[in-house]
């Protein structure tokens, strides 16, 4: 499998909707990339989740759970920096709300 190839599927599992048991798999250890999955999206969710202290509190726990699935499915972070993703994710909400 090419570099780009092992790429894509890690985005995928990060990211996508929950992997199969096959889809995790294909990385190598199942368990291993589901821990990596949900840690990579605990991260990203406690940095959200203290970026939009007030924004959270004032949406609720199942809006906000509902615009980060939104966000990593249909435009995954791009940044390797923790600290740009509140950015991207309050530029992408802005344009799914027609702002």
């Amino acid at each position: 499998m090419a570099l780009i190839d092992v790429q894509r599927r890690v985005l995928a599992n990060c990211f996508g909707p929950e992997p199969s048991a096959q889809e995790l798999a294909a990385l190598g250890d199942a368990r291993v990339w589901a821990l990596y999955r949900r840690m990579v999206r605990n991260r990203i969710r406690s940095e959200l989740k203290t970026a939009f202290r007030r924004a959270y509190a004032a949406v609720g726990r199942e809006a906000f759970e509902r615009l980060l699935e939104s966000y990593l499915e249909q435009s995954p972070p791009r940044t390797r920096f923790f600290y740009a993703i509140p950015a991207e994710l309050a530029s992408n909400a802005s344009a799914w709300c027609g702002g």
